[in-house]
């Protein structure tokens, strides 16, 4: 399971909206200090809103500002970042080779453009088509300290 943080800014009765924190994994990379990704990086940070369903939980149970742990699970995220760089790829290549072989170098050009369009645009049909899919929905984890301020809660 992928973990991340993330501070409640809406409650609904079957969900919450999650601000959180994205960052880039040079975070955690012991040689940021010498590579310039890492300054790349510290400028690309920002606030992202996330929609998490309640599944075990209760809205009354939450706060707004409340700190809370979210996860996904490893498979849904190598499956989805899997289709995410696959099938534009495996659509260039392939409508650049038709191009190429029906219209010489005019056409490969114009197949590799029509064929990441149309892979791209397919990925995003697909998970469009799988966004309800509980597999790829975040899963409340943990949330946070309770109102006594002793050990977290957990969901699980």
């Amino acid at each position: 399971m992928i973990e991340e943080r993330g501070r409640v800014v809406a409650i609904e009765a079957d969900h919450l909206w999650l601000a959180t924190i994205q960052r880039s994994s040079c975070q955690s990379c012991s040689a940021r200090a010498g590579c310039g990704q890492h300054l790349l990086s510290a400028l690309g940070e920002r606030e992202g809103l996330l929609k998490v369903p309640l599944k075990k939980a209760r809205a009354e149970d939450f706060e707004m500002g409340q700190e809370v742990v979210i996860g996904i699970a490893e498979q849904a995220l190598l499956k989805a970042s899997g289709t995410a760089y696959i099938v534009p790829l495996l659509s260039l290549l392939l409508l650049t080779g038709l191009g190429q072989y029906w219209a010489g170098e005019a056409g490969a050009i114009g197949g590799a453009l029509v064929g990441i369009l149309l892979g791209a645009a397919g990925v995003a049909w697909y998970s469009r088509q799988r966004a309800c899919v509980s597999e790829y929905q975040p899963q409340l984890l943990s949330t946070g300290t309770n109102s006594a301020g002793g050990d977290p809660i957990k969901l699980l």
